[in-house]
């Protein structure tokens, strides 16, 4: 089933919309939602090639019935913990779902431009992101408190992406000699700013999920003909993230407690601040209990979920996007959202036709935001617009003649 969307403003170029709307995704620009809204029309509107909306039906099923649910509620409030901001979650990932379909669709010249209008954008972040953390280590990590006194400041989303994006350029450069590569400066300074915007932002979760995918790289790139052992390696991860402080608690009070060695005193001090609260440390803590808010939730409706009838903090953590979809949907709302993630990523897989580096880095980005949606928000346009429209198209950067080869 194939809906062919109208010409609209065909005077408007869709790679032009595309860069601007990229810039103000990857720039830390204050635009608001009126920007945003008239953007993705322009973008509907000039676009002429056909879109296969068989694949996004299960989305908006799903879509509908949480558009629907919210309309029952009868809730007008907005910000942070209420229900519409739920719901624009599910927006968010439509729209970046929509305009990575539409990068795929581009050709190899055109790819290139709006993909390197990303890593300008992300290089630009990262310089006035770290400038702002010389001057005050925090910056980052409190950036919403700062407010107009850090103007282009990375924003929540776009850290997360970044960090993805970091991990995606570090990998076509280990993947193929420097050689192969187009615009190589661009990409090593990209790839630079993001790792330095990443130390130096203070915060745990980006920094951890971009060591563990270039891990688990590294231990496909090794071990890629026994592709169970990358596999193995996700799982374990995850099992001993949930283990976390159960496993230093053993460490600490096992073996270390009686040791008195310089070394042991050091990793005793480091176990300590992992293990105690407070936002100076960790935030490990507070994203603990807004999990176990969210789980509560969902034990008490494991079908179909709460809803949005007494939607607020106490009863929905409004932080790791699948506990909060198990407390809103129920396990039948996260198999959807899951098997609809699944059917992108295998259409995006087979649309791939030549390069391995393409499809590397889409698998890359798959497990990136499956792991991302346990610890923090994932369904963010610049994440999906990272994940489904850099990740599969990153081989637009390689020479001509040396994609066959890849």
């Amino acid at each position: 089933m194939n809906i062919r969307l109208s010409h609209g403003i065909s005077n408007i170029s869709p790679i032009i919309l595309l860069v601007v709307y990229q810039t103000l995704s990857f720039f830390s620009v204050d635009n608001n939602f009126a920007i945003d809204a008239l953007l993705m029309l322009l973008i509907i509107f000039s676009y002429s090639k056909s879109f296969q909306i068989k694949n996004i039906l299960l989305f908006l099923f799903l879509f509908i019935i949480i558009i629907t649910r919210y309309l029952f509620c009868h809730s007008s409030t907005i910000g942070y913990f209420a229900p519409i901001h739920h719901c624009t979650k599910y927006l968010n990932l439509l729209i970046g779902i929509f305009l990575s379909e539409m990068i795929g669709n581009l050709e190899k010249k055109q790819k290139k431009t709006v993909l390197s209008t990303v890593l300008i954008c992300t290089i630009v972040t990262d310089i006035i992101s770290v400038w702002y953390c010389i001057k005050n280590p925090l910056a980052i990590r409190y950036r919403e408190f700062f407010g107009d006194h850090y103007p282009g400041i990375i924003t929540f989303s776009s850290i997360f992406a970044f960090g993805l994006l970091a991990v995606l350029l570090i990998v076509i450069i280990i993947d193929n000699k420097i050689k192969k590569l187009d615009r190589v400066f661009l990409i090593l300074l990209a790839m630079f700013s993001n790792v330095i915007m990443l130390l130096a932002s203070n915060l745990t979760t980006p920094i951890l999920l971009f060591l563990v995918m270039l891990a688990i790289y590294i231990v496909y790139k090794n071990y890629r003909d026994h592709k169970i052992l990358t596999i193995v390696f996700s799982f374990v991860f995850v099992a001993l993230l949930a283990m976390k402080d159960t496993i230093l608690e053993l460490v600490y009070n096992v073996l270390l407690k009686y040791d008195e060695s310089f070394v042991a005193t050091r990793l005793k001090a480091i176990i300590s601040v992992l293990l105690r609260s407070g936002a100076e440390t960790t935030t490990l803590d507070n994203r603990m209990e807004k999990y176990s808010i969210s789980l509560n939730t969902f034990k008490n409706n494991p079908i179909f979920g709460a809803g949005f009838k007494n939607f607020d903090m106490n009863t929905i953590g409004c932080h790791q996007d699948w506990p909060d979809v198990l407390a809103v949907s129920g396990i039948v709302g996260l198999i959807l959202l899951a098997i609809f993630l699944f059917i992108q990523f295998k259409h995006c897989y087979k649309k791939i036709a030549k390069a391995k580096i393409d499809r590397i880095c889409l698998t890359i980005s798959f497990i990136y935001i499956l792991l991302l949606g346990i610890l923090d928000p994932f369904m963010e346009i610049s994440i999906m617009l990272i994940a489904f429209g850099f990740a599969p198209n990153i081989s637009c950067f390689m020479k001509d003649g040396e994609i066959e080869n890849a």
